[in-house]
């Protein structure tokens, strides 16, 4: 159900369809989040997605109302045949209509000051929960906002209204995640200050409509993200599952060894890190990246790219963090011992390797799924 309401949500052409099927996702990820019964922090995470979640909600519904008002219609494409005369363009609840728009798709894309919600829910959450929230949900939150924003607002006056705000967002979403991922121990924690840094990177090139190829470079590195992230939550439930219930399962001091102890987890880990942080050998994040810093730059956002571009370098220290723990940190014999006692079962394995698969095939042909990108935002 869950993955329905994020396929309307992301394909709707009208306000009260979109906002359906965010209810849809949204709903069925509350009861997903909630799910592990046992755990009184899953019912934690449950709860405090819901009430923030429907706050959010609130705000991107009120925003389609205004519009509905300003234009009478709720239809996309009539929104911005009814701005093209720029009749509007004096109202200031036009205005207020889009920043009430911009909140609600800010805070299901993690965006900084909207992410609150995202360590506390993706630690809470089972872990294979979280992996399908920093995956599915995040893409989707995306793409709905660029069929919204770009279709009906990416022009003249409207776009520099709004432009500005969203280039505040990348610095801000960029720069704290990146910062506060540096102090977590636990790599769930870890990765979802991480998912909210990508946001940050991913509202660089959301500045870069139309021919500075913004929209193709955002969904090539939705792709690569999602094969690395959902790769690298694999890892971690592999090695914190035999911990049960245990606050502590996920802490990196876990990964102390594994790279000896099961050399296949810890290569594939490997991967996922180097590619997160945009090292060779992860050429898909690489490239990922250098297409969202070049739809930036050709849209001018030179200063912007810049600040993306040493954010990253930041970033670096934490991925290499657990690379360090799986190959150079000392490791008992008893942790060895722990290590290699880890089970996975054919469908955790097979994840891993069509993860692993995918983000070596998207660094080495990327241009099949750049192309189709391209092909994919000509809509807008």
């Amino acid at each position: 159900m869950s993955t329905l309401g994020a396929i309307i949500f992301v394909s709707a052409a009208e306000g009260v369809v979109l906002f359906i099927g965010l209810e849809l996702m949204s709903l069925a990820l509350y009861c997903l989040c909630g799910s592990g019964l046992a755990v009184r922090r899953s019912g934690e995470s449950a709860l405090k997605y819901f009430l923030l979640g429907s706050f959010a909600s609130a705000f991107l519904l009120y925003g389609i109302a205004l519009l509905y008002g300003l234009t009478g219609s709720t239809e996309i494409i009539v929104i911005q045949q009814a701005l093209a005369d720029k009749q509007l363009f004096d109202n200031p609840l036009l205005y207020f209509a889009i920043g009430l728009l911009l909140i609600g798709f800010a805070f299901k894309v993690g965006a900084v000051p909207f992410h609150f919600w995202a360590p506390d829910v993706y630690q809470g959450a089972p872990t294979s929960i979280t992996s399908y929230m920093a995956c599915v949900v995040k893409a989707a939150a995306v793409g709905a906002m660029l069929r919204v924003m770009w279709t009906s607002f990416s022009f003249g006056e409207v776009f520099s209204a709004w432009s500005d705000f969203v280039w505040l967002l990348a610095i801000a979403t960029m720069t704290l995640g990146n910062l506060c991922a540096l102090r977590q121990k636990s790599l769930k924690r870890m990765l979802a200050y991480s998912s909210i840094a990508h946001a940050g990177y991913i509202l660089v090139a959301f500045l870069a409509p139309g021919a500075a190829g913004g929209g193709a470079a955002i969904l090539f590195y939705l792709c690569t993200y999602t094969v690395m992230t959902l790769g690298a939550f694999g890892v971690v439930l592999a090695v914190s599952e035999r911990f049960g219930d245990d606050p502590a399962a996920d802490n990196i001091s876990h990964f102390n060894g594994l790279g000896y102890a099961r050399p296949m987890l810890g290569i594939a880990m490997s991967l996922f890190m180097l590619s997160l942080a945009g090292l060779p050998p992860g050429f898909a994040g690489l490239l990922g990246k250098f297409y969202l810093l070049n739809a930036a730059v050709k849209a001018n956002y030179i200063g912007l790219a810049i600040i993306a571009v040493l954010n990253s370098t930041v970033s670096c220290f934490y991925y290499l963090n657990v690379i360090v723990a799986m190959y150079f940190r000392p490791t008992s014999d008893s942790e060895l011992e722990a290590n290699r006692s880890i089970v996975m079962g054919p469908l955790t394995a097979s994840g891993l390797s069509l993860c692993a698969a995918g983000t070596v095939l998207l660094g080495l042909f990327p241009s099949y799924v750049y192309r189709l990108s391209e092909w994919a935002v000509s809509s807008f």
